[in-house]
């Protein structure tokens, strides 16, 4: 999941020849010079420029003029591509990760080289997209799990790194990087917030287990069965916790069966305080329940705990037909707890619901990350999705299976989507929808179309489709082409 910020540039020169006695900041835009005032990258190089990477073009400013370099078609040592992801600067070079590859820029001849990688079928320029370019010898990918509630599944979840294979590396590429360790609140809906490798209650998904494994040598531990629940057992993560502020208890509660091994049963849970300091985000006790937002899944739960008051803590995990378990904690520090004294504040969980709320249509294709099943050389999957009706997309000839897929980065209820094709041609295609790029809902089965066209326009009623993905699926080849996709 790759995020870009649309900002006015905001840039101040610490030079004697600009602003530097005034402290003044100046807002740049297209209005100065600027390509687009989508600025996804910015750095400066060893000579004292400022290279900004935006999605029409590679920028430089000197603190006076901007110049803008794109990519030209006839030019083989033009920038690969207009679509900027990643810039690094590192003494005597500057490299641009773009949307169809890595460039070096050569400041002698003023032109850029591309990037070439070694395959089977042996050497070939990069045509992949670079979104980060970090200064420890090379060049660095990430990738996410799409959405994903605990447990998860018991593997790598390489997604973005999945294209063309690049979970196994190349010579250039220092490693590979997991988006988001933790699932975290999102704007953009619940199935952007779960990306992480940890959930929200700070328990591993299972991929987490596979990565420490993988590099730690340390074995996943046995999953849960699903025999019949018996009784609860509570681990603290710490028996001892300061009172200043800085300090707190991880609390997981596991249910088990009559053995005590571990069970994927998952009914209501609390725990309570049954003596002493201390206090969970809604106070002396926290429920835990399968639908709720304080959730207990795979036959677990946890939260934290902590106190602003010293003294010993009993906690005591209970469900309805299951044996309690408690654990003990003292929490240190000069203010000691008095029973009955010291005041308590419970604060009952209320799930928050924006009060007015109004549709918003927002329009998405533009600028959001491609994936493809092949593309033509000069006709790179981003050029169906760069705003502009001059270039497109192709499919390569041998390609048995084409398609093309804009991942909105958003889980959305489809209001519209346009596509436009470089001529107006008899295509046989399926238009589709996902959440999680692996199962698909047809929204527009044209597989057996026989009309010429060259724009199709789909609309949806109000109980419209979801999803974040959006996928054109052809059936031939030579006619799988997109100018632009707008969502």
């Amino acid at each position: 999941m790759k995020r870009s910020i649309i900002i006015y540039l905001l840039l101040f020169f610490a030079m004697n020849t600009f602003y530097a006695a005034d402290n003044v900041f100046k807002v740049f835009d297209t209005s100065d010079g600027l390509p687009d005032n989508t600025v996804k990258c910015i750095t400066q190089d060893s000579l004292g420029f400022i290279w900004m990477g935006t999605f029409n073009g590679l920028c430089r400013f000197d603190g006076k003029e901007f110049i803008t370099y794109r990519h030209n078609p006839a030019d083989e040592n033009s920038i690969a591509n207009n679509h900027m992801e990643a810039l690094l600067a590192t003494g005597a070079d500057l490299w641009i990760g773009t949307e169809n590859g890595l460039n070096r820029y050569d400041f002698a001849k003023d032109c850029f080289h591309p990037c070439h990688i070694q395959t089977p079928e042996g050497e070939k320029q990069l045509s992949s997209p670079v979104r980060n370019i970090i200064d420890c010898g090379g060049v660095t990918e990430y990738g996410s799990e799409i959405s994903s509630d605990r447990p998860g599944e018991y593997n790598a979840k390489w997604g973005c790194i999945e294209q063309n294979e690049g979970w196994k590396g190349y010579p250039w590429r220092s490693g590979q990087v997991s988006w988001c360790a933790f699932d975290h609140g999102s704007i953009a809906g619940s199935t952007m917030a779960k990306l992480g490798i940890i959930d929200y209650f700070r328990i591993p998904k299972r991929y987490w287990y596979w990565y420490r494994n993988e590099y730690a040598g340390i074995a996943p531990p046995e999953w849960p069965t699903d025999n019949a629940a018996a009784k609860l057992k509570l681990e603290a993560s710490g028996t001892t916790a300061k009172t200043d502020g800085t300090d707190d208890i991880q609390l997981v509660v596991t249910v088990c069966d009559a053995s005590g091994k571990w069970v994927s049963q998952s009914p209501d849970v609390e725990l309570r305080i049954v003596s002493g300091p201390g206090e969970f985000p809604t106070g002396r006790s926290i429920r835990f329940e399968a639908d709720s937002d304080i959730r207990i899944q795979d036959g677990q739960a946890a939260i934290t705990m902590h106190s602003y008051y010293a003294g010993k803590t009993v906690v005591e995990a209970v469900s309805e037909g299951l044996e309690p378990a408690r654990v003990t904690i003292r929490f240190e520090g000069e203010t000691e707890y008095q029973e009955g004294v010291t005041p308590i504040a419970e604060r009952p969980y209320k799930r928050y619901v924006r009060e007015g709320k109004t549709e918003v249509v927002q329009t998405f294709g533009r600028n959001n990350p491609t994936i493809t099943s092949s593309n033509e050389e000069e006709h790179t999957p981003g050029m169906a999705a760069d705003g502009n009706m001059q270039t497109y997309w192709k499919a390569s000839a041998a390609d048995k299976s084409p398609y093309w897929t804009v991942n909105t980065e958003k889980g959305l209820r489809l209001k519209e989507i346009q596509l436009h094709f470089p001529d107006e041609a008899t295509r046989r295609y399926v238009v589709e929808t996902s959440h999680d790029n692996n199962t698909w809902e047809v929204l527009c089965d044209k597989s057996r179309n026989t009309q010429a066209e060259q724009n199709l326009l789909l609309t949806f009623p109000e109980e419209a489709p979801t999803g974040r993905f959006v996928r054109i699926r052809f059936l031939e080849s030579d006619q799988a082409a997109l100018t632009e996709v707008v969502v």
